[in-house]
């Protein structure tokens, strides 16, 4: 029949002859009308439905829709709805009559959520912070949707607030909130806003150039986006202000030595933006002084000045005499220069200092000379009747001439000599002259002071006497010498008896004298001062005897000592002279039979004779000897051993005052002996690279050689060299996808020109063909991909802070290329799978960095070795089996389908759900998502014995294994708690560094994840004696993720050290600097960045920090820890792929292992559409004692994944699970 059509129908009944009828019974029906087809919604908003739909087959009248009216049409707008909700709407045709119904259809569908509210929002340089209000009805979540110059993402959130993170600096977002049903599809109007992030802070802000009336800075541009820059400058009273669009600025029209403190902020390109600023302090120069006024003396210099305009903090003076600069300081406008030179000549600077004791004026100077010091040991050397011979040692310091004057009180005179010596002729004889002496200076006008001596000229002989005798006496006359005479004094003598008289007259009587005797009578004129004679008259005498034996006894550097023996009984009254060659006047009288003679000039040769001289003045013949003085040492001996590529040390020295023949050069005590005559350096070669060596310097001379001066010297280091077999010396031990990893033998790291500091490896896919490699060491990662090179650094290894276990002494270097770690500017990225790649090694004996990127200095590379080819991609692969594997299976969901629709057509009895039979002993039950509920009702009842009798069921799950390491004495105080101990077949494990076996022990265990046995590390809460190791375990394993769900204090007792700090925290050979700190509600975000002080490299890792977890209990709803792992997986997608997430709570085993399986039982349920909750905690209590610590946790777990179900099928409105006041406490077990 027709569907939807009214038949009359008229039943006969007829007898058997097929002819005779009964009178017909006439009954009408409609046939039901047939399903309609095509049901489509064709418009949703906030508050209404429109649907459409294709006639049924067959008749029909109209249409009724679930809540409304009959409809004549095939489409209705349902209004007045609930923005957001999901309504299941159901349309059956009708016919005619308006009794007969057709089978309905339903569709279920959401109406559009509302639009937010104006969001607040708040940004800094990299994210944006945005809270608004729900929209009237209900909304599942929200989708963000931000752009930039075309580039569009997006993200979802299920709270209120979102934070934009990875933005780039300075740069205008305009951001898009849509509220999302519990469809995940239907979407609400979108809210649209525009914000722009803060610029970054300027870079390298550098003082170019300062004046005293302009400060000139640079800076390098932020990173990210900015306009132009906002520059303020004040001096602590008044303000200035300045844009400029380039990274440079000159501030001018300052004050002379004032401080600024100069702020340059980056400003976005609509100019209301502003970055953080950087700050800068920096002092004007102070002015130039006034022109000082000097006076000296002997040993220091006096100056005094006025203060140039500006401010001043102090003085600096700076004086210098032959090279030798020296400074002093001083706060006042007057200075006294002492401990100086005399009769030196000094350029003084005078400098006005800034208050930052470093930013200086403009130097003015001057030049001064100090006074000679006064001559020293002025003595008199010879007197005649017409001169007075004098000599003197030179004053201390410096002076070129002497000014000698001389007077006898009416006439004075004056000359200047260059010599310690002078002859002063064209005297008077018997007159007492004054002479003074005082040093000059080099210029001629600085005199020091003089020192005077008074000394008589000799009195002349007298004329020829008359003598008259008697028996005892004699009488003599005379005529007075020329000149003065004060008396007279005779001597008279026979047989050896001398006697003697005075007179002031010019007669004499000798009386009481031996009658018929023959006298020697001289009569002598003596000066004024008593002791000054003349000549005597008469004078013949016989010419006395020479000295014998003249002999030098003892010598050095600037003495010498002589002796002789006399000759006849007379010799012992004989004055004998000394005279020294090669000197203006070396005179000296002497009695003794033996004279030192000082101040000889080192290593000089002298000819000094002795020669004796009677009273009178007569001299005997001269004896002469020739002596040379010792040589003297060098001084000030100093040793280079540069970085050439041969092995030598250059000496240097000062040279003494004495004289020399040349030097003699000794290499470890005679190990190699060198002459050279040149002064004053040598170059020892013939030597060994990175080699300590003893060499001495010792001067020779006519005389002896002076002592050596030895010295410890070292030979520099030079490029390293390449072995020639390198190619053996290094080998492939592992490939992966997008890595591998290369082992360096000893061999290659030959120390012969100098220790190898530090291993780089360059990295191509093309060989340049250069003949030298290293020119490619500045070239990074970023370069390369972006084309700029064909060969790039991929890392850089320290060797002198490699730790013991990562590279013995004698065994090889591991080094990793494409690991993604840092060193200095160089990223060691990624490399592409199945691709080719070729290596060099760079050797270094010496490295430089300019902005983190090697300068070269000391190296030297191998070639490159041969191809690394290396694998494809698993998950590649993997994608090409899910995809062949996804089809088949949908084909055969779609089978499975079809019977289980066919099965429930023909079944009208509910039946239980099914499970995987007895969970008694075993690992799984496993049970289907849409089934689950009726599950979950079933155990939850009568104070959910069911899940009791599951939790209960893995108390002995894994405890039998070993835990032998956490058991040792060393280790037992790293433990928090006694019970919670990690199993040794799972437990990580940290490098050993000073060779104790348990340096690689930490309360911590691998955990599996969904997608790798190894994707978490479950962790005790640090203690005090194990920070070093907590982070020390984040550094060895790479870690980039970091859980915490506990606060560090609870209910007064501490349940976790505090493990960072504000700023910056030093743990061993590991700094930590917070960089960022997001502060929500119920948890806190922070960025680390985590420093080795050994290898410089530094990574970032990310801490999320739950603090919603109360002290005793779990999570005050699901939705909180479900939003909180959702955070976390976005994370570890993006940044822990390939490396460990570390969680950690107090133990590590309650919360952790709470939170570790509802990141893998939403897994499980999206992907396998089951859910498993003890086959997840039996599998991680296999791995770590007390995961899922207790029944309430567990508990809590099963109502997780309820709620993650209903979430996905609409049934649920809120999310939200209230903790039941019957939950009992939530406590880690104490020890």
């Amino acid at each position: 029949l027709i569907p939807g059509t009214r038949y009359t129908i008229s039943v006969i009944a007829v007898a058997g002859d097929n002819q005779k009828k009964s009178s017909s019974c006439v009954h009408c029906a409609h046939t039901e009308p047939e399903v309609v087809r095509n049901i489509t919604v064709t418009n949703v908003t906030t508050s209404s439905i429109s649907l459409t739909w294709n006639d049924p087959k067959g008749n029909s009248s109209s249409y009724r829709v679930q809540w409304t009216d009959s409809v004549d049409t095939t489409s209705i707008t349902i209004t007045n709805l609930t923005a957001g909700v999901q309504y299941k709407i159901t349309v059956a045709a009708v016919t005619n009559e308006g009794s007969t119904e057709g089978q309905n259809t339903s569709v279920s569908q959401y109406t559009r959520p509302g639009e937010i509210g104006t969001p607040t929002v708040s940004t800094n340089t990299s994210s944006i912070s945005l809270n608004w209000t729900s929209p009237p009805g209900e909304v599942f979540k929200f989708r963000l949707e931000w752009s930039s110059n075309g580039d569009m993402r997006n993200m979802c959130t299920y709270d209120n607030f979102a934070v934009i993170s990875e933005l780039i600096p300075g740069t205008s977002y305009t951001i898009s909130v849509i509220a999302i049903a519990g469809d995940n599809q239907t979407e609400g109007r979108a809210h649209r806003i525009t914000a722009v992030t803060k610029p970054e802070v300027v870079r390298n802000i550098t003082v170019a150039n300062v004046t005293t009336s302009s400060i000139s800075l640079k800076w390098i541009e932020p990173k990210g986006n900015s306009s132009f820059y906002r520059v303020q400058w004040t001096d602590g009273n008044v303000t200035h202000n300045n844009s400029v669009n380039t990274t440079s600025i000159t501030i001018t029209n300052l004050t002379a030595g004032v401080q600024y403190k100069i702020t340059v902020a980056a400003v976005t390109n609509e100019g209301s933006t502003e970055g953080q600023n950087t700050s800068v302090s920096q002092y004007t120069r102070p002015g130039e002084i006034g022109t000082p006024t000097v006076s000296t003396n002997t040993s220091s210099i006096s100056l005094n000045w006025t203060s140039p305009p500006g401010e001043v903090f102090k003085f600096r003076l700076e004086w210098s005499s032959n090279g030798a600069i020296r400074n002093m300081c001083t706060y006042d406008n007057f200075a006294v220069i002492s401990e100086l030179i005399p009769g030196t000549s000094y350029t003084i600077s005078v400098i006005a200092v800034a208050g930052d004791n470093q930013t200086e004026g403009r130097a003015h100077r001057v030049t001064a000379v100090t006074k000679p010091e006064v001559v020293r040991n002025i003595t008199v050397a010879n007197v005649t009747t017409s001169s007075i011979s004098l000599k003197w040692i030179e004053p201390k310091g410096n002076s070129s001439s002497y000014r000698v004057q001389w007077t006898d009180g009416n006439v004075t005179h004056n000359n200047s000599v260059n010599t310690t010596s002078v002859t002063i002729t064209n005297l008077t004889a018997g007159v007492q002259y004054k002479i003074t002496v005082a040093a000059v200076t080099n210029e001629g006008n600085t005199e020091g002071q003089n020192t005077s001596v008074y000394q008589y000229t000799r009195p002349g002989e007298i004329g020829t006497p008359t003598v008259s005798t008697n028996t005892s006496s004699i009488s003599l006359n005379w005529t007075s010498p020329p000149g003065e005479v004060f008396k007279f004094r005779l001597e008279w003598s026979s047989n050896g008896d001398m006697r003697n008289m005075c007179t002031y007259d010019n007669f004499a009587v000798i009386s009481e004298l031996i009658p018929g005797t023959s006298y020697t009578i001289s009569v002598i004129a003596v000066a004024g001062d008593n002791q000054t004679e003349g000549r005597a008259h008469p004078s013949p005498q016989s010419q006395p005897k020479a000295v014998a034996d003249l002999t030098v006894e003892e010598q050095n550097t600037t003495s010498v000592r002589l002796t002789w023996l006399r000759r006849g009984q007379c010799m012992q009254s004989y004055t004998k002279r000394l005279k020294v060659s090669d000197e203006s006047i070396r005179n000296t009288p002497i009695t003794r039979f033996y004279s030192k003679i000082n101040d000889l000039v080192p290593g000089k040769q002298y000819n000094i004779s002795v020669t004796t001289e009677t009273v009178d003045g007569t001299e005997g013949a001269p004896i002469w000897i020739s002596v040379c003085t010792n040589a003297g040492a060098v001084k000030d001996l100093i040793c280079d051993g540069p970085d050439t590529t041969i092995a030598q040390v250059i000496l240097s020295w000062k040279k003494n005052n004495g004289q020399n023949s040349g030097f003699k050069v000794t290499v470890n005590n005679g190990e190699t002996v060198n002459y050279t005559h040149s002064c004053c350096n040598y170059t020892v070669s013939n030597l060994r690279h990175n080699t300590s060596y003893n060499l001495s310097v010792e001067t020779q001379s006519c005389g002896l050689p002076s002592r050596p001066e030895t010295r410890l010297c070292w030979t520099g280091i030079t490029n390293p060299p390449i072995p020639k077999n390198y190619q053996d010396l290094v080998v492939v031990t592992n490939k992966e996808y997008n890595k591998f990893s290369l082992q360096i033998k000893r061999g290659l790291l030959d120390s012969i020109n100098g220790p190898i500091t530090h291993v780089g490896v360059l990295v191509t896919q093309t060989d340049p063909g250069a003949s030298d490699l290293t020119t490619y060491v500045s070239k990074t990662y970023q370069e390369w991909k972006e084309q700029a090179t064909q060969v790039y650094m991929a890392t850089v290894k320290n060797l002198t802070e490699t730790t013991v276990t990562s590279r013995s002494e004698e065994g090889p270097l591991d080094i990793e290329i494409g690991s993604e770690n840092k060193w200095g500017a160089y990223f060691n990225g990624p490399l592409e799978a199945n691709e080719k790649y070729q290596y060099a090694i760079v050797l270094f004996t010496r490295l430089t960095l300019d902005n983190q990127l090697v300068t070269g200095k000391l190296l030297a590379a191998t070639k490159f070795y041969n191809f690394v080819q290396l694998p494809q991609n698993p998950v590649v692969i993997s994608i090409a089996i899910g995809v062949t594997l996804g089809i088949f299976c949908v084909l055969l969901i779609i089978l499975i389908g079809f019977i289980i629709y066919w099965k429930s057509l023909t079944q009208n009895e509910s039946h239980e759900p099914a499970l995987t039979s007895g969970f008694h002993l075993s690992r799984s039950v496993a049970v289907r998502v849409e089934e689950f509920e009726a599950y979950y009702k079933k155990q939850k009842a009568d104070s959910s014995c069911g899940f009791a009798e599951e939790f209960e069921d893995m108390k002995l799950v894994g405890t039998a294994q070993s835990k032998t390491q956490a058991l040792t004495l060393e280790n037992k105080p790293k433990n928090r708690y006694n019970n919670v101990l990690p199993y040794d077949s799972s437990r990580v494990k940290l490098s050993i560094i000073h060779g104790s076996p348990y340096e690689d022990y930490i309360n911590a265990n691998y955990m599996p994840g969904y997608n790798s046995r190894k994707e978490y590390i479950a962790a005790q809460g640090p203690l005090p004696a194990t920070v070093n190791e907590f982070w020390r375990m984040i550094w060895e394993k790479n870690v980039q993720t970091l859980v915490m769900l506990t606060r560090c204090n609870e209910q007064g007792r501490v349940k976790c050290e505090q493990y960072w700090d504000h700023g910056t925290k030093h743990f061993d050979k590991i700094t930590v600097t917070t960089s960022s700190e997001i502060e929500l509600e119920d948890w806190t975000i922070r960025d680390f960045y985590v420093k080795n002080v050994k290898t410089a490299e530094t990574r970032l890792v990310r801490h999320f920090h739950f603090t919603a977890w109360p002290d005793h209990g779990v999570p005050q709803t699901t939705e909180l820890l479900i939003s909180f792992r959702h955070l976390v997986r976005e994370h570890m997608d993006q940044y822990s792929r390939n490396s460990p997430t570390v969680v950690h709570c107090s133990a590590g085993v309650g919360r952790t292992g709470t939170f570790i399986t509802i990141d893998r039982l939403i897994f499980q349920i999206e992907r396998e559409n089951l859910v498993d909750v003890y086959g997840i905690v039996h599998d991680l209590r296999m791995h770590r004692p007390l995961m899922v610590q207790t029944e309430d946790q567990y508990v809590f777990l099963n109502q997780c994944a309820l709620d993650i179900i209903r979430s996905r099928t609409g049934n649920n409105v809120d999310l939200i699970y209230q903790n039941s006041a019957a939950m009992s406490i939530y406590e880690n077990i104490d020890p």
